[in-house]
């Protein structure tokens, strides 16, 4: 399998600064080169720092802060699922540090929810078409970045929520510990969080139905573990390393309680432990990152990363889960597992060959081995596959024209999967 992308883009220069030393150079690492943000053809939103510990304030959810700060991002379902969360109508691309967060063989919609808001420095949106990303970034880069190394400080951060009417079982409650330190050439940042979210009340006071299929951010519990070190080689030269390990988990003390459209009956929640296992994410990323400023006149980044994860859904007693073979009226529920393991390559220099051309081109390296169990009987619903993917690009810039610049970009896919031979459930009939 084979895919090329060609985006050919002629973008006018905003009349906002009478020279090309007045444009604000930004660094985005999702487009992996330093431009003047106005000679980017695509729409770029920055959501900062101090805009991220605002939201904080009110909610811990990533989606939704998207949602409170970008008009083209949908309202946040506020759930582990992101299922129709879309950026201008089209599913977006998760990053972390630059790491796909999408599991491109079975795809759960959890992309969103693997790293706790406390960890999070600035968050890159990039909408609009580009040769440097792959592997579902047509409908946009959501780049999360992590907190960055700094001076020697420590940051402690408590947190306690409770509705205007409602018992204790909607208190929410959030701590997280940061620190940073540097020594010499060798900076460290670092942190952990945890948190307990309650249940969701509407403005009568009543409990919000909750998704115990897909899985609910309400009566749920997480813990994010974060560290991140650098060490500066040489005035060129630097190694990072990142490891972030995010646990989200639901209590399993609430089902959903349906409700009744043609009586104005919205569905509700009652307490009652859950059957099975209650849904959860289990993520963990780890990143190896070389960065040499000075390479003909150039900048090389190397990447490599790994990412281990899990995600467990709601059961039921589904006529795909059931098997003679096993007894009558099974109960399961399905967890989607996968390994990914990646390298992605890239030089940029600016003003190739003393002229007014700026190229970045690279080389990304992908293998993805995922399968979705029942996890309840050791059933493979979807079967182990393995998909090897390779994707050398190259993007061009032309700024020599007074008011126009001018992006033309190549990027070529080619994907390999295998499938061994397995046998499907019983549900399906008896063909291998």
């Amino acid at each position: 399998m084979s895919i090329k992308y060609l985006p050919f883009l002629l973008t006018p220069l905003a009349a906002v600064a009478n020279s090309q030393a007045d444009i604000e150079r930004i660094t985005v690492s999702a487009t992996r080169s330093t431009a003047p943000v106005s000679t980017v053809p695509a729409t770029i939103n920055v959501i900062s720092a101090e805009d991220i510990a605002k939201q904080l304030a009110h909610t811990q959810d990533i989606s939704q802060i998207l949602g409170n700060l970008l008009p083209s991002f949908s309202p946040s379902r506020q759930k582990m699922t992101g299922s129709g969360e879309t950026l201008r109508g089209r599913e977006p691309l998760y990053m972390i540090d630059g790491v796909p967060q999408t599991n491109p063989l079975r795809n759960g919609s959890r992309d969103g929810n693997t790293i706790d808001a406390a960890m999070i420095e600035r968050i890159e949106v990039i909408s609009g078409a580009n040769a440097i990303q792959g592997m579902g970034a047509s409908g946009g880069i959501i780049n999360i970045i992590t907190k960055t190394p700094g001076d020697d400080t420590h940051q402690v951060s408590a947190g306690f929520s409770t509705p205007t009417s409602g018992g204790s079982d909607s208190q929410s409650y959030k701590t997280s510990y940061l620190f940073n330190q540097e020594k010499d050439d060798l900076s460290l940042v670092g942190g952990v969080s945890a948190r307990s979210t309650g249940m969701y009340r509407d403005g009568n006071g009543d409990l919000v139905g909750l998704d115990g299929s897909q899985g609910d951010t309400q009566d749920s519990q997480s813990l994010d573990l974060f560290l991140k070190a650098k060490y500066q080689l040489d005035d060129n030269q630097s190694i990072k390393m990142m490891v972030n390990h995010y646990n989200m988990e639901g209590n399993g003390d609430y089902v959903a309680v349906s409700g009744d459209p043609e009586n104005d009956l919205p569905t509700t929640a009652e307490k009652n432990n859950i059957e099975g296992e209650a849904p959860r994410n289990r993520v963990t990323t780890i990143t190896f990152d070389y960065n040499n400023t000075n390479i003909a006149g150039g900048t090389l980044s190397w990447q490599v990363f790994m990412q281990d994860f899990a995600a467990m859904y709601g059961g039921g007693n589904f006529a795909t889960f059931q098997d003679p073979a096993l007894g009558d009226d099974i109960f399961d529920q399905s967890q989607n597992k996968s390994q990914k393991f990646g390298s992605r390559l890239t030089y940029a220099k600016d003003n190739l060959a003393d002229s007014n051309f700026d190229l970045v081109t690279g080389l990304d390296l992908l293998s993805d081995e995922t399968y979705q169990e029942l996890s309840q009987t050791g059933r493979n619903w979807v079967p182990e596959t393995k998909f090897n993917n390779a994707a050398p690009f190259a993007q061009l810039r032309f700024d020599g024209f007074e008011d126009w610049t001018l992006n033309v970009g190549t990027r070529y896919e080619y994907g390999k999967l295998k499938v061994a031979d397995f046998t499907t459930l019983a549900s399906y009939g008896s063909h291998g």
